[in-house]
């Protein structure tokens, strides 16, 4: 048996240390290499992934919340159409209704904020007198008006807000 020498054991472990530095031109050691390479860029891509769907999910509320504003002003601006196609043929009504003169002659009638036309609306200026108390009150009612005051008081507010003037 020889006797150990530093020197020898030091070149034994530096021809070691090559011949390990040569494993990874192994074909099957580089296929492990290249297979871990592959599992940790398919890991980042399933995290990139997790990170767009959560971006695009916050998007997709973002624009789910604009629809439902969106909604709620298309209704707010379908009701203000009706309110002012409403209120442009009132104005034409009263002024026609500002000639009537006789009792017998037709009361053009005005519509209602949500422009449709009392059920209950007078034909002429004799109906509109006609009307009793109960009447006239659903009619005031049904154009938003005051509904207080005696039936007289009531019958001129509905000639003053229908145009009719009374000499």
């Amino acid at each position: 048996m020889s006797d150990a020498s530093p020197q020898r054991a030091a070149s034994k472990l530096r021809a070691a240390a090559d011949e390990i530095a040569l494993f990874e031109n192994l074909p099957a050691l580089q296929e492990a290499s290249s297979i871990q390479q592959l599992v940790t860029m398919m890991q980042n891509v399933q995290s990139t992934l997790s990170e767009v769907n959560q971006r695009l999910n916050r998007i997709e509320n973002r624009i789910d919340a604009i629809e439902s504003r969106m909604d709620r002003m298309e209704t707010r601006m379908d009701r203000l159409e009706t309110s002012i196609v409403a209120a442009d043929l009132n104005s034409r009504a009263r002024v026609y209704n500002s000639a009537i003169a006789f009792d017998h002659i037709a009361i053009e009638p005005l519509r209602t904020r949500m422009n449709s036309v009392p059920s209950n609306f007078p034909t002429t200026l004799r109906d509109l007198n006609a009307m009793t108390t109960a009447g006239v009150r659903t009619l005031l009612g049904q154009y938003e008006l005051e509904t207080t005051g005696t039936l007289d008081d009531r019958r001129r507010r509905l000639l003053t807000f229908l145009g009719i003037i009374r000499a």
